[in-house]
């Protein structure tokens, strides 16, 4: 079509609409894409080509398409995407566009880099045992919330055997959306003095997000009425039972769960809760067999 190859007066350059003339992303995310819109109206009763391109190459501004032919009374529309690839930055980038390969002009836009960025609901958890749960553990939900408009990936910091645990330990959560870590508390032996950590979520492309957990239980303590089990002589293939008393000697409910390590050694009940001053007992059954 040789008319978008023709030169093209200044009365008819007057009578192409473009808009708009620059254009300021505001504050962006790393990684999201941001895009608007570049409109071109020709108002002449010739066809004309248009053309878009980077000004300066970089890779972060993407234009599409290229060009267009654009026939005589007609709008069309060029999409022209930002995406960030580094934060804290004040980003100038120029878009470019052609008149029939011949009359040029600038298209100046500018951005401000920001990096990704979870905010949690609470920042300070303090854990309790109820006085009904026979659990050696407890947790609490914790809600990471995205408000920007990329995906942003993390993952918590937790060393082995840890006090306080985290579930999902890394994840990623969506533009805009919320997901749920539940922080488990495992109480150290010692845990009625104070058990204390501070939980570091590492953001990629972003700064750490800290969480800091405490957690008591109530002071127990017991005692039983033996020191050891002795099952005396047992025949292959025999069974022998024996029992020993636990004993609360505290004014609070004391929880217990016994671990049991030894093959063909069934411990009853396995873990349970004994009121303030009260005893219970616990029965040993080994089977040869």
């Amino acid at each position: 079509m040789k008319e978008v190859e023709s030169e093209i007066s200044p009365q008819e350059l007057q009578r192409i609409s473009v808009g708009p003339s620059q254009y300021d992303f505001g504050q962006v995310f790393v990684r999201s894409a941001n895009t608007f819109s570049f409109s071109v109206f020709n108002g002449n009763n010739k066809h004309i080509l248009m053309e878009l391109f980077n000004v300066e190459g970089d890779p972060q501004m993407l234009i599409h398409p290229a060009a267009q032919i654009i026939p005589p009374a007609v709008m069309v529309s060029f999409e022209i995407t930002f995406t960030p690839r580094e934060s804290n930055q004040r980003v100038n980038l120029t878009v470019g566009y052609k008149v029939n390969g011949m009359h040029e002009f600038k298209l100046p836009t500018r951005a401000d880099t920001k990096p990704c960025e979870l905010k949690a609901d609470r920042n300070i958890l303090n854990f309790k045992f109820h006085d009904n749960s026979y659990d050696m553990t407890t947790s609490e939900i914790v809600k990471l919330k995205n408000s920007g408009n990329s995906e942003v990936n993390f993952f918590f910091v937790i060393p082995e055997n840890p006090t306080f645990n985290v579930k999902p330990r890394s994840g990623s959560v969506k533009a805009g959306t919320i997901m749920n870590v539940e922080v488990i508390y495992t109480p150290t032996d010692d845990a009625w003095k104070k058990d204390e950590e501070s939980l570091t979520c590492k953001i990629e492309d972003g700064n750490d997000l800290s969480i800091r957990c405490l957690g008591t239980v109530p002071q127990s303590k017991l005692v039983t009425n033996s020191k050891e089990i002795n099952f005396g002589s047992i025949s292959i293939g025999g069974e022998a039972v024996q029992s020993f008393i636990l004993k609360n000697t505290l004014k609070t409910h004391t929880l217990f769960n016994i671990k049991n390590s030894i093959e063909g050694l069934t411990i009853n009940p396995i873990k349970g809760k004994i009121g303030p001053n009260d005893k219970f007992e616990v029965t040993f059954q080994v089977d040869t067999s």
